[in-house]
């Protein structure tokens, strides 16, 4: 298991490639053995795949690992699924689409939004910077803070 979150916090520090590559071979070794193991590294692949715009193998990555987390009830997975769905929206500039996956994401039961601090966090980074790439709308000051805190607390 050490390997897998070897692999998985390559990613924490932007060495995407190397950890995509640590995710594959862990689940191609151990991942028929360990479904839980194999869900987040699917998790953590589809991530990896929305951070560096790999845009046309997200969708098969978020569907590999939305089944697999499913069916192990990996319910912290979700929020990382969907913020990797409203991450490539605003990665492609689709910011009412990003604001409309947020809400989306929020009111899923599996994605844990306002039972995970973490994933809360991240959603309101999200909408923090849909507020302020939509010319139309002058960021909460409110979103602001909690944006930094969230940022302050885990980077």
């Amino acid at each position: 298991m050490g390997e897998l979150v070897h692999a998985i916090g390559l990613a924490t520090h932007d060495e995407m490639k190397e950890s995509d590559e640590g995710c594959t071979a862990w689940v191609d070794t151990y991942g028929l053995v360990n479904p839980v193991g194999q869900a987040a590294a699917q998790t953590c692949r589809a991530f990896i795949a929305a951070s560096d715009r790999q845009f046309t193998i997200l969708s098969d990555q978020i569907a590999t690992a939305t089944v697999t987390s499913g069916a192990v009830r990996h319910r912290y997975a979700f929020g990382w699924l969907a913020a990797a769905g409203i991450l490539a929206r605003l990665l492609n500039g689709d910011i009412y689409g990003a604001r409309a996956e947020i809400r989306r994401a929020q009111k899923d039961e599996n994605v844990a939004h306002e039972r995970t601090p973490f994933v809360k966090g991240m959603f309101t980074s999200f909408e923090f910077q849909v507020q302020a790439e939509d010319g139309s709308i002058t960021p909460d000051d409110g979103l602001l803070h909690e944006a930094l805190d969230f940022a302050l607390a885990f980077g």
